[in-house]
């Protein structure tokens, strides 16, 4: 698979939301959470994007992943990696 690593763009904001929806039953099992998901608030996505540390995944110019990461202390810190359940095969090592 030819993966393209980018920036996001506030653009990309929907198809964020859409992967992290996608990706959070799967998460939820793995870790035995019964909560119903819900995706990031929309101000911090936007946030992340403005500082450019949330990069995006895409596979034939269709976005199938995402990693949003933050600053603290110097340090960059991964808040979140989702790439969408039926695209998963290399897209996580590639992001």
């Amino acid at each position: 698979m030819n993966l393209n690593i980018r920036h996001a763009e506030r653009s990309d904001k929907a198809v964020i939301a859409e992967i992290e929806l996608e990706a959070f039953p799967i998460w939820a099992e793995a870790c035995d959470y019964k909560s119903a998901g819900v995706a990031t608030a929309a101000y911090l996505v936007d946030a992340a994007i403005t500082d450019r540390l949330t990069w995006t995944a895409e596979a034939d110019r269709v976005v199938v992943g995402f990693l949003a990461a933050r600053e603290q202390d110097g340090f960059l810190h991964v808040r979140e990696i989702d790439v969408r359940p039926a695209g998963k095969r290399g897209v996580s090592a590639g992001v």
